[in-house]
């Protein structure tokens, strides 16, 4: 059993070993099989690559390593995607996308092409097909990717495609007709008909261009025209196609337009160009247009002609435009240029060649730099050049050197030549010569400097005169008020009072020569500060009221209620020229009225225009006199200086301050009827605040000094002596001296608590200041008040040593006394005012009417006290207004009425101290202490 068993396993395994030997011959037929085809293949004229599922490469042929970055020995087994040198397949990047759809279930065969660069940077063309390979079970196993080179053909194709787009692009028609004519001349006219296609569009081509276009037969008739064409002809369709180009010339230009066209004919290559005019069939307007006709060919067969008609009217008016300013330039006798957008001379007249010194040739036909020089024209020239051609008109003037006629002043003027749409075509340059006029006008300019500096000369010579009137005038004015203080005798106060009446009107003179030349010398400052018109009104209203009252006039006011509260204005100076006129008024007016109003005229921001005008009813001025009384020391002619009085200085002040406010000032007069003053002052600046001075009561104070030692440098004796007599009632010593020299021997050992200086005008002009007080050793930061009959302040010159206050020549004792008070000690005892002496009488009225002689005082009032008022009030004199003060003390002082005795002083005061406005308002206010008196 065993042993047959064995036998049976060895036959078996016999077998199995001759299979294998079977197998193996086959195996090796198979592998011979296969390298044969490996060879086949491997040396295949196509791109063989065999790939696996996972896009892997399982074999490629020798043709294929071309395609990859890797060796050989590196390529079997990598990922296509990573090995395959970059292309375009069908228009997709050559890597990813197209191949993962390519390998991806469900498995097809499929075709695609793809562009791809070799290793040795060929750019080719593969059309590649790839066939999946399934097992006996119908499992994928790879791909055979088979690639064949269509480089050539893709090449030609793109070649072809180029030719079939331009051939697309090329008229179908045409060509079939040129195809035609090519055959034989006959079969022209069935070719023109089969160009149907094509002419229409070319006609829709030439429809909407703005030039006339028309095509013609070889005999000259119109096979088509463009609907330009018929707008600038006037003719319809039909009348177009119907009738020959020529036809439609203008009468006065067909003969020289056909002799011109017939001449094109016979030369070899016609070229008609030619201007002319042609008339709109039903507008009857003429055009010039400019032609050009070529003719159509086809392999040097005549097939007809293709005009263009341009219309240039407006360019040909232009031309003629630009020949008429170049003849208008060549026959001027200025000098003048027409010039080009690129700065070139285009044509230049005879005068502006002679003044160059050049031929014509020479300048026309070159630009500004060519000719005179890049610095002339970059640093003058170009910039007003460029504003010129943005169609602005430039004007300027000039020093030029010319070749011939040397160093002249010229007037020059650009002037744009418009074109089109307003386009600068060129500019006409105008040169004038002005050197004459500019030459007098230097000389002119060379005579108001002259009259300026004898007018700055007349008024500092006037500056002198007042300066040397008004020292001596201190002393006189000075001595006057306080001998009236000291003597009793009535006839020698008459006296008194007469100088000082004297004196103050010589005081007014002076004050309106030095004003009027400061004002001349340009030295008027304007000091502007918020004033109220309504108080400023009133308080020339109570100014002027006893002088209206006494000439029975009436005085009116009006003040616009759209003027604001407040104004910036130099107050003092306002308040001066209303002084003038209104003054005026009333001296000129002997009946009738007096008007002063203020207009609002114009609000623009914060600022105001304002009109003042005063009209009165007076002797008026004829027409010949108005600009003459306006003139320093003019008077209206005829004036009686005796019956009138005045310098004529009041209205050549006013006018000037009116002017340096930025004013200006105005009359209107009819003789004998009126004469009307207008004042416009513009821009005046509107005050939110203002200083109310009708509200606001002064404190007024007597200033009791303490003892104290004050030195005077003054050369004039009597000024002197005015200063110490001032100071005899006080505790004040002055030391008063000739000059700093005197003023060293005196003060030595005394401690000055205060210095006055005189300056004069030559110490002003010379800034000397400093020089009078060099040799005086005194402690530091002594006050110094300057005095002088001159207005100075310190900016005036550069001092070495500087001042702390200034007196004007003469000074008035109060205002002394005040400014030395700012630098000594004092006491101020106060003074009441009117408010607080009226509040103080109601008391003693109330006690006045408890008196039993209340009735006998009442009756005294009446009948002694009251007449000798109103004379005074009526009057303004200075001897009625001393009567009346008299009378009132005594009578005061008799029945012991204390706020009476001491109205009576204060008004005594206001008299010997010649405070004019006081005085007066004081006068007015007894009608009020008579009428409280009365009322109990």
């Amino acid at each position: 059993m065993d042993k047959n068993i064995d036998i049976n396993y060895r036959e078996k395994i016999k077998t199995l070993e001759n299979q294998v030997i079977d197998l193996k011959k086959e195996l090796a037929k198979s592998k011979k099989k296969e390298e044969e085809f490996r060879k086949i293949v491997n040396d295949a004229n196509a791109y063989i690559i065999k790939i696996l599922e996972d896009y892997t490469i399982d074999y490629a042929n020798k043709l294929s390593y071309s395609l990859f970055n890797q060796d050989i020995q590196n390529l079997i087994g990598r990922n296509i995607l990573e090995c395959l040198i970059a292309g375009k397949i069908e228009n997709g990047d050559g890597r990813g996308t197209k191949f993962k759809a390519l390998f991806s279930p469900p498995y097809r065969n499929n075709s695609f092409t793809a562009q791809h660069t070799t290793r040795k940077g060929k750019e080719i063309w593969i059309l590649w097909t790839s066939n999946p390979n399934f097992d006996q079970n119908g499992n994928f196993q790879y791909f055979t990717l088979v690639g064949n080179d269509i480089s050539q053909r893709v090449d030609q194709q793109i070649l072809i495609n180029h030719h079939k787009k331009i051939i697309e692009e090329k008229n179908e028609e045409l060509r079939k007709i040129n195809k035609e004519l090519n055959e034989s001349y006959n079969k022209l006219k069935e070719s023109l008909e089969k160009l149907s296609q094509s002419e229409l569009r070319f006609r829709l081509m030439s429809r909407g261009i703005p030039f006339g276009v028309f095509i013609n037969s070889p005999e000259g008739n119109n096979t088509y025209v463009n609907l330009f064409y018929r707008k600038l002809t006037g003719l319809n369709k039909q009348e177009a196609l119907d009738t020959n180009w020529l036809s439609i010339i203008h009468p006065e230009d067909r003969k020289k337009v056909e002799k011109r066209w017939f001449s094109a004919l016979k030369k070899d290559e016609l070229k008609f160009i030619m201007r002319y005019r042609i008339v709109n069939k039903q507008s009857g307007k003429v055009y010039i247009v400019k032609t050009r006709i070529n003719e159509m060919r086809h392999e040097d067969i005549l097939i007809g002609y293709l005009g263009v008609i341009e219309d240039v009217t407006k360019d040909e008016r232009l031309k003629d435009k630009l020949r008429n300013f170049e003849t208008i330039i060549r026959n001027s006798s200025e000098m003048m240029s027409l010039i080009s957008p690129d700065f070139r001379y285009l044509a230049v007249n005879d005068s502006y060649v002679k003044a160059h010194g050049l031929k014509r040739h020479e300048i026309e036909g070159r630009t500004f730099i060519e000719l005179w020089g890049e610095d002339l024209f970059n640093n003058k020239i170009k910039e007003k050049f460029e504003e010129a051609f943005q169609g602005k008109t430039v004007r300027y003037q000039e020093w030029f050197d010319f070749e011939n006629l040397g160093r002249r002043y010229m007037d020059v003027i650009y002037q744009p030549v418009l074109g089109k749409k307003g386009v600068v075509e060129a500019l006409t340059v105008n040169t004038l010569d002005i050197t004459d006029l500019k030459e007098t006008q230097i000389s002119l300019e060379k005579a108001i400097q002259e009259a300026e500096k004898a007018n700055r000369a007349k008024s500092e010579f006037l500056a002198n005169m007042s300066h040397e009137i008004r020292t001596p005038l201190n002393a006189v004015i000075g001595f006057a008020e306080l001998l009236e203080s000291q003597i009793n005798d009535q006839k020698q106060k008459k006296y008194l009072h007469s100088i000082k009446s004297g004196g103050r009107n010589l005081l007014m003179l002076i004050s309106d020569i030095l004003d009027l030349s400061k004002i001349e010398a340009g030295r008027m400052e304007l000091h502007y500060e918020p004033v109220n018109i309504d108080y400023l009104v009133e308080e020339i209203s109570q100014i002027f009221s006893m002088k209206i009252e006494k000439k029975k006039l009436q005085f009116e006011t009006y003040i616009d209620p759209k003027l604001p509260s407040h104004i910036f204005l130099d107050e003092v100076r306002l308040r001066q020229i209303l002084f003038n006129l209104v003054g005026n008024a009333i001296k000129f007016t002997q009946k009738g009225s007096i008007n002063l109003s203020f207009y609002f005229l114009e609000k623009y921001n914060n600022f105001i225009d304002m009109k003042i005008t005063v009209k009165d009813t007076g002797i008026g001025i004829p027409n010949e006199q108005k600009n003459e009384i306006f003139k320093a020391f003019r008077q209206q002619a005829g004036q009686s200086t005796r019956k009138y009085g005045g310098t004529g200085l009041g209205l050549t002040i006013s006018k000037k301050l009116v002017e340096s406010m930025g004013g200006s000032i105005f009359v209107e007069s009819e003789v004998g009827k009126y004469t009307k003053f207008k004042v416009i002052l513009n821009q005046i600046k509107i005050a939110k605040t203002g200083k109310d001075s009708q509200k606001q009561q002064k404190k007024q104070y007597r200033i009791e000094f303490e003892e104290a030692n004050i030195l005077v440098i003054d050369r004039i004796d009597d000024n002197r002596s005015l200063i110490k007599a001032n100071f005899s009632d006080t505790p004040v010593n002055v030391i008063a001296v000739e000059n700093a020299e005197k003023a060293k021997e005196l003060i030595k050992g005394i401690d000055i608590d205060l210095i006055i200086l005189d300056v004069n005008i030559y110490d002003v002009k010379n800034c000397k200041i400093s020089d009078l007080l060099k040799n005086i050793n005194f402690k530091t930061n002594i006050p110094i008040i300057v005095m002088s009959a001159t207005f100075i302040d310190k900016a005036n010159c550069s001092l070495n040593i500087d001042f702390d206050a200034f007196l004007s020549k003469p000074m008035q004792r109060n205002e002394l006394i005040n400014t030395v008070a700012r630098f000594l000690k004092h006491k101020k005892i106060p003074v009441l005012n009117e408010k607080e002496k009226t509040n103080t009488a109601e008391k003693e009225f109330k006690a006045l009417n408890q008196r039993p002689d209340y009735k006998e005082i009442i009756n005294y009032l009446n009948k002694n006290i009251i007449p000798v008022w109103e004379i005074a009030k009526r009057n303004e004199l200075s001897d009625d207004i001393e009567l009346f003060t008299r009378k009132l003390k005594e009578f005061a002082q008799h029945y012991r009425i204390n706020f009476l005795l001491k109205f009576a002083e204060d008004l005594n005061d206001y008299l010997n101290s010649f405070d004019l406005e006081e005085m007066s308002r004081s006068l007015q206010y007894f009608s009020d202490i008579v009428e409280q008196m009365q009322a109990g």
